[in-house]
């Protein structure tokens, strides 16, 4: 059976991380986040800056609240199939799909559809808080640190995403 855990990542990251974690090897490690107390699609991180991962007695009570609330959801199987062997293999099986690209070392971010998996960078067609899309950007793999996807934020804008001609 899952379980809901706590990650940190003290190094990037002051605030903890809850969900279930649905594949993690020495590389990356994937996430289902839990955001009070409902599911709030995936995040993909470096299993490196993991500092914590553990499952405490008040995650029990939350994972059981969820639960009575029928919130609790099962990762879907195509995503418990995604390749986690390093960020060019993932990011090649979610071209087409909006994402966030982190670099919490620069404390900066890349939010868009994703375009292509080169061998050094991802090419992903940036849009910015108006939900007009940009230009493209091409994201060093060296750089990211996170990739989140199927969140309620990327989702619903990808819903309304316009070139920035339209406006």
């Amino acid at each position: 059976m899952s379980r809901l855990v706590t990650l940190e990542r003290k190094k990037l990251d002051p605030h903890r991380l809850y969900g279930v974690v649905v594949a993690q090897n020495p590389v990356l490690t994937l996430l289902h986040q839990v955001v009070d107390f409902q599911f709030d699609g995936f995040i993909v991180m470096r299993t490196k800056d993991i500092t914590l991962c553990e499952s405490s007695e008040s995650n029990d009570y939350c994972q059981r609240l969820m639960r009575n609330e029928e919130l609790w959801e099962t990762a879907p199987r195509w995503v418990k199939k995604l390749s986690i062997g390093g960020w060019p293999e993932l990011v090649s099986e979610l071209i087409g799909k909006v994402v966030i690209l982190e670099d919490e070392v620069r404390e900066s971010f890349h939010v868009g559809p994703l375009l292509e998996a080169q061998a050094k960078h991802a090419a992903i067609h940036y849009f910015d808080g108006c939900g007009r899309l940009q230009e493209v950007e091409k994201v060093a793999y060296s750089r990211i640190t996170s990739l989140r996807f199927g969140d309620r934020y990327s989702t619903t804008h990808a819903k309304y995403l316009t070139s920035p001609l339209a406006h």
